[in-house]
């Protein structure tokens, strides 16, 4: 899932990664649009929806961590309002499931995002003026106290706090950073994993958005 998608650059990326499918959430009209256009030069799986992040999210009520999604990418404008983004965090509950992981792109200016309940932060990554934290659910209790004892004496940081994390650390396997398939040129603002040099085109602009 992919929020404030813009033209679909993440949300592409992570196809090209092996992703079973993606959905593009973009409020811009001409965003939008060119994120559709992306999606037909690729043929990859995903869908765009021209909706906002909250309007979007609040389609869905239901139990926290019951969802069917497991990767979530927002990156909004850095002058959204600190509320709005709580909302849409507090609203990913019926959304993800239990191992998923939410990546939030931030301005390092802004204040660190609010969690819900149902995430705990994981790691936080800083370049430039740009933080991207990431973030997934609590482990069980039960795990989680024997993940504390494993890890006494260790700091805090480098402790595994949720299912993404252990998941992590069990994983012997590594994924190459240059692993995927090589996208087609992106139109728009393609701000991707260095591993992927997309061109930026001039995006048009609609009077009205």
């Amino acid at each position: 899932l992919d929020l404030y998608a813009g033209t679909g650059a993440l949300g592409l990326e992570a196809l090209s990664r092996g992703g079973a499918h993606a959905t593009l959430v973009e409020k811009a009209s001409a965003a939008a649009r060119v994120a559709s256009a992306n999606v037909r030069s690729t043929g990859l799986p995903a869908r765009v929806v021209t909706a906002d992040a909250r309007t979007y999210l609040g389609a869905r009520n239901g139990e926290a961590l019951a969802g069917d999604i497991d990767l979530v990418f927002i990156d909004p404008p850095y002058d959204i309002a600190e509320d709005d983004m709580t909302t849409v965090l507090s609203s990913l509950g019926p959304w993800i499931g239990p191992d998923a992981l939410v990546v939030v792109e931030r301005s390092t200016r802004a204040p660190a995002p609010t969690w819900p309940p149902f995430l705990v932060l994981e790691d936080q990554r800083t370049w430039g003026e740009t933080v991207a934290y990431f973030a997934g659910p609590p482990l069980p209790k039960d795990d989680s106290d024997e993940e504390s004892q494993a890890h006494e004496g260790t700091p805090a940081s480098s402790r595994p706090m949720s299912r993404v994390a252990r998941k992590l650390a069990e994983s012997s396997e590594e994924i190459p950073a240059t692993a995927g398939l090589s996208l087609p040129a992106l139109q728009g603002d393609a701000c991707v994993p260095p591993t992927k040099a997309l061109p930026v085109v001039e995006m048009e602009t609609d009077s009205d958005d």
